[in-house]
């Protein structure tokens, strides 16, 4: 009995051993990976509920997660064995193996704050960052929408990138314009890129010959261009700009939250916390509207199909409903968005270690 428990210890012992190195990688890494994906959904959701409720946003950042695991194993026995010579207890022999692991994970946390606040969140997305966004496959319009307050003097709801206005925004003629380039992209009617002399490069939109001629007369009349222009020059500027040099204006990542927060539906009983917006005749303004299509986060109501992230806040519970793909598609973007913007910063600000383990 002695060597078949020892050998079976031993056993033990070598699987207990499989249970470290390539084992911990493959279960552990995945769960932090899923963990710190579903906490940065959360989070920017939080965010965009925040805002529309004009409390103030908050940004954590995950600056690092250390994981150590241990291996522990033991081996114990108890005996019995007879004390006097004519006692015919049994002499008996009981071994037993301990084996476990321990996880202790260090986490690092650092607020968005300071110098690195302002270049990340308040600093005008570089067109640049446009750029990289549509050749890398994203919608025109969507980027658009979502990143550009004007396109030569054309104005896409500029009063939304901050707290929701009290009057509703200008915005139509924009959307117009979005989804005409949308419409031209996916025919390869232009391209989009950089020309000029290295440091002094510019964003030039160039039509094609596969641009149908409605399409490049309607893209010239919305930036008044002229009837036999094949390309504009797109700058920084918050005027209309002339001739072929076209005047575009970026918001800042938290312009793109203000404006995307207006897609967040507020139960009727919260109205009063938030400013609600009026039309022209003085009736309450549909975000809808400016957001239709693009997003849309709603509220206390069981989502079909489930939700892709949600978060509860003031009493109510927030979410983007997993089938609806566009809304999905642009919380995608904001997503590459903050990560875009973030950059290279380097920052003092303080960091939170949080040593998670027994």
């Amino acid at each position: 009995m002695s060597r078949r428990a020892a050998a079976l210890t031993c056993l033990a012992l070598l699987a207990g051993c499989n249970l470290t190195g390539p084992t911990a990688l493959r279960y552990g890494r995945q769960e932090y990976n899923l963990a710190i994906q579903q906490t940065q959904n959360e989070q920017l959701l939080l965010n965009l509920v925040r805002l529309r409720y004009l409390d103030t946003p908050q940004f954590l950042e995950v600056g690092s997660v250390t994981a150590n695991y241990q291996f522990e194993a033991g081996i114990g026995g108890t005996a019995n064995f007879p004390y006097r010579r004519n006692d015919f207890t049994t002499n008996t022999f009981n071994a037993n193996a301990r084996i476990g692991w321990l996880e202790r994970p260090t986490i690092t946390m650092q607020p968005l704050q300071g110098e690195r606040f302002v270049t990340q969140m308040l600093t005008p997305i570089p067109l640049e960052t446009l750029l990289l966004l549509v050749h890398s496959g994203w919608s025109i319009e969507r980027v658009l929408r979502v990143c550009v307050q004007h396109v030569g003097g054309v104005p896409n709801a500029p009063t939304a990138a901050g707290p929701a206005p009290a009057v509703a925004p200008e915005f139509r003629e924009f959307q117009r314009l979005a989804a005409l380039l949308r419409r031209m992209q996916l025919g390869r009617g232009f391209e989009l890129g950089l020309e000029g002399e290295e440091g002094k490069r510019e964003l030039v939109l160039r039509l094609t010959a596969q641009a149908a001629e409605d399409d490049a007369s309607e893209l010239r009349a919305l930036l008044g261009q002229a009837a036999d222009a094949r390309k504009v020059v797109l700058v920084p500027s918050l005027t209309r700009g002339s001739g072929e040099r076209v005047g575009i204006g970026t918001r800042s990542l938290m312009g793109a939250l203000f404006y995307l927060s207006q897609g967040v539906h507020v139960p009727d009983e919260d109205l009063d916390l938030i400013t609600v917006t009026r039309g022209a005749s003085g009736a309450r303004f549909g975000w809808e509207e400016v957001l239709g299509g693009l997003f849309r986060v709603s509220a206390d109501e069981a989502p079909e199909g489930g939700a892709s992230v949600g978060i509860s806040y003031r009493g109510h519970d927030f979410y983007i409903a997993d089938r609806d793909v566009s809304t999905k598609a642009t919380f995608a973007l904001l997503q590459q968005l903050v990560a875009l913007q973030a950059g290279n910063v380097q920052g003092s600000a303080p960091v939170l270690t949080i040593s998670v383990g027994g």
